[in-house]
């Protein structure tokens, strides 16, 4: 067991129950109250056992300190293929805006790569595309994707640096990365809801800043 400025750590292993595993727990004492246990999962997150976050947050340590104090740096080295999804959902340019809006219902999203026959990427189709381009406009549903689809595709290397995913999201404003392998091809999708559940609060909060100035942006 080893000691982190006072910070009382320890590996668990639920088993069976896959709730977390090979985990680290940390203790914070909490003035008049026990302490509050805090666990540091294999994906990189921080949760607390008995919802006492307030009272965490209220002591000189935040809880992002000990999240990065656990971690030890090791967010730092996480390349896109790690958390990016690689069960992907995608749409020919020659599939209609009624075939795209049932596969985003049948799969519950709303963002489609369009690809050609070799997975190669070739645009991107939204939900609030289809509302736009085709409702809004008074189009058919037979409307082929290739005349709604954005054709501006900005894509990362699925080996790269999760940092470089954050810095095009920010600098384009998109709040989905499309990763590619080494012949150009998709081979998965990071969200901003990927990159909160693996990186550090305030690389979060910066890269939703970035991303969410598209809203206020002329």
């Amino acid at each position: 067991m080893t000691r982190l400025k006072g910070v009382q750590s320890s590996c668990r292993d639920v088993g069976a129950s896959g709730a977390y595993r090979a985990s680290a727990a940390a203790r914070l004492p909490q003035p008049g109250t026990n302490a509050t246990r805090f666990y540091l999962h294999g994906n990189g997150t921080v949760t607390e056992a008995d919802n006492a976050v307030v009272r965490a947050l209220q002591h000189a340590r935040s809880f992002e300190s000990l999240r990065l104090e656990l971690l030890d740096g090791k967010e730092n080295a996480m390349i896109c293929s790690e958390i990016m999804k690689s069960e992907i959902e995608c749409v020919a340019p020659t599939d209609t805006a009624g075939d795209a809006a049932r596969k985003m219902r049948d799969h519950n999203v709303g963002f489609l790569p369009v690809c050609d026959d070799s997975l190669q990427v070739v645009g991107t189709l939204t939900d609030r595309d289809l509302a736009l381009r085709v409702v809004a406009e008074g189009r058919p549903m037979t409307t082929p994707v290739a005349e709604l689809m954005t054709h501006e595709v900005v894509s990362c290397r699925s080996t790269d640096n999760l940092s470089r995913a954050e810095e095009l999201m920010g600098l384009f404003r998109v709040s989905r990365m499309l990763c590619v392998d080494e012949d150009g091809l998709l081979a998965g999708v990071i969200s901003l809801s990927d990159i909160a559940q693996h990186e550090t609060l305030s690389r979060v909060a910066q890269t939703l800043r970035d991303v969410t100035m598209r809203e206020i942006a002329p």
